[in-house]
C-alpha cells in the first residue's frame, strides 16, 4: 500500500474543509454530541496529516489490518538477518520506501557492480 504526500496547498484546503464540515455539522444537528471519530477529524487530524504529511488511511481498521499482514510479510522476508537490530532496521526501511516511494532512490537496492571500461 502506498500512501501519497500532501502538497502544502493541499493542507490549507483540508485543513478549511474540515473547519467548514464541522460547522456545518454543528449547524444542522444542534442537539447531537460529537463522535469520537469527529473529535479526531476536528482536533487531530491536521496534527496528523501535517506531521506525516499523509493522509489517515493507516489508521482505520482496514489500515491496520493491513499493516499487520505488512509486518507479517517483512518479517517472512527479513527472517534470515540474525541480527535483531539489523532485521528491525531492514524491515523499516522496507516499511518506509513501500510507504514513500518518493524516498525509494535514497537506499540503493544492493551493491553496485564496477562496470569494466
Amino acid at each position: 500500500m502506498t500512501t501519497s504526500h500532501f502538497p502544502s496547498s493541499g493542507l490549507h484546503i483540508v485543513d478549511i474543509c474540515i473547519k467548514e464540515f464541522m460547522m456545518s455539522y454543528r449547524l444542522l444537528f444542534p442537539n447531537s454530541r460529537i463522535s469520537l471519530k469527529l473529535h479526531i477529524l476536528e482536533d487531530h487530524a491536521m496534527q496528523q496529516i501535517r506531521r506525516f504529511r499523509a493522509g489517515l488511511g493507516r489508521l482505520n481498521e482496514q489500515g491496520g489490518e493491513r499493516a499487520h499482514k505488512e509486518q507479517n510479510r517483512e518479517e517472512a522476508i527479513h527472517s534470515n538477518i540474525q541480527n535483531p537490530l539489523q532485521r528491525l532496521l531492514a524491515m523499516m526501511r522496507a516499511h518506509h520506501t513501500t510507504c514513500c516511494p518518493e524516498v525509494q532512490a535514497k537506499f540503493q537496492r544492493g551493491k553496485k557492480r564496477k562496470t569494466e571500461e
